[in-house]
């Protein structure tokens, strides 16, 4: 009967005992918010490769905002791959799929060009119209851009009157 008692119980080798014991114990501790490490620190350059390449711009901007290390990464000076995600970005979620960035503008700040959402680059508003000016690589609306011209206008002219 003994024995009997023994085999329903089920003997455990120390490897899975071990095993069972490290389980309990981390099902056993609380979980702690916010954990002890960053999440930058413990994601890997693969990983985070990996996820980038599924997000629209809109959403590489905001995380190239989260800290420098994502910032750095998703930096194409710094790491030439980050291009790609960029442009691959860019082709699958917005209109300007056979679009190549203006003379001047690498993939980054043609997609921060081309974020509406953001609203005017200038006063920041999103319910007035908000056109792009290629020429000047600008989003705004007219009354900043008729605001800065009119001050860029002003400035050259009171350089050249010194002469």
């Amino acid at each position: 009967m003994d024995s009997m008692e023994v085999e329903d119980l089920g003997v455990l080798s120390p490897k899975e005992f071990n095993q069972l014991y490290a389980i309990l114990k981390f099902f056993s501790e609380p979980i702690r918010y916010p954990p002890d490490a960053k999440m930058q620190d413990n994601i890997s350059y693969e990983i985070f490769i990996n996820i980038c390449y599924h997000l629209p711009p809109k959403d590489l901007l905001m995380l190239a905002c989260v800290c420098k290390h994502f910032k750095n990464m998703l930096d194409g000076s710094i790491l030439p791959i980050s291009w790609d995600i960029w442009k691959t970005s860019r082709e699958r979620f917005t209109p300007f799929k056979d679009m190549d960035p203006p003379k001047g503008l690498n993939e980054m700040e043609f997609s921060r060009l081309l974020n509406f959402e953001s609203g005017c680059e200038f006063c920041k508003r999103n319910d007035k119209r908000i056109h792009i000016y290629w020429v000047a690589c600008v989003r705004s609306c007219k009354e900043c851009l008729h605001k800065r011209a009119k001050r860029k206008i002003f400035k050259l002219l009171h350089l050249n009157s010194r002469y």
